[in-house]
């Protein structure tokens, strides 16, 4: 059977692809708003995660879109859920206690459940926290992206502000790979946060 007899598990023909690009399925691609602009051209440069765009050579100036990216969305779609898993917890508990005493880790944790969800930007969140963005090829990273490309939310991040001085560092308790799939998503992307005082 030739590539172009096969079908899918939802009976979808093959999409077309070039040697190189590892036949990621352009129909389970997050695509940026320009891939969807009115001109249907291909943009130059990676859009989001999964994305056939990041595999493919530079299309000449023209070039159209594949059917299954003209069908896709123009919007972003939203990528978190409402509220942290349970095992977010266990998790920031872990971190916080390398950071600062058991009793007071605990006691961060407990506020953190009770905590409402504000929403900060990916950019500044790194920003404030002094670490760095971690590529997409970063093992826990890519598979954030792909839970993405695949329509699960991720978990809102749970974080612990220094209020003993001004400019201290943020600590981010948990979800430091899901803010970097984020920021690669769209640095600009305000994500949902359970943030407390150090001195809660």
């Amino acid at each position: 059977m030739s590539d172009n007899d096969r079908v899918d598990e939802a009976g979808n023909p093959p999409i077309p692809h070039d040697a190189d690009d590892h036949r990621i399925p352009a129909r389970k691609a997050e695509c940026c708003q320009a891939h969807a602009d009115e001109l249907g051209r291909l943009p130059i440069g990676w859009c989001g995660p999964g994305c056939l765009r990041s595999r493919l050579p530079d299309p000449s100036p023209g070039d159209k879109l594949p059917l299954p990216f003209a069908a896709m969305p123009t919007q972003p779609v939203e990528h978190w859920a409402s509220e942290p898993e349970a095992h977010d917890y266990p998790a920031a508990l872990d971190y916080l206690t390398l950071m600062m005493p058991a009793k007071q880790a605990k006691a961060a944790v407990r506020a953190l459940k009770k905590a409402p969800l504000s929403h900060r930007k990916a950019k500044d969140l790194l920003r404030a926290s002094g670490l760095a963005a971690l590529p997409k090829t970063n093992v826990h990273v890519a598979k954030d992206l792909a839970k993405v490309a695949g329509g699960t939310k991720l978990s809102p991040v749970l974080i612990v502000r220094d209020d003993t001085s001004v400019g201290s560092l943020l600590l981010i308790a948990d979800g430091y790979h899901r803010i970097c799939a984020s920021y690669i998503i769209d640095e600009n992307a305000e994500i949902p946060c359970r943030l407390i005082s150090s001195k809660a």
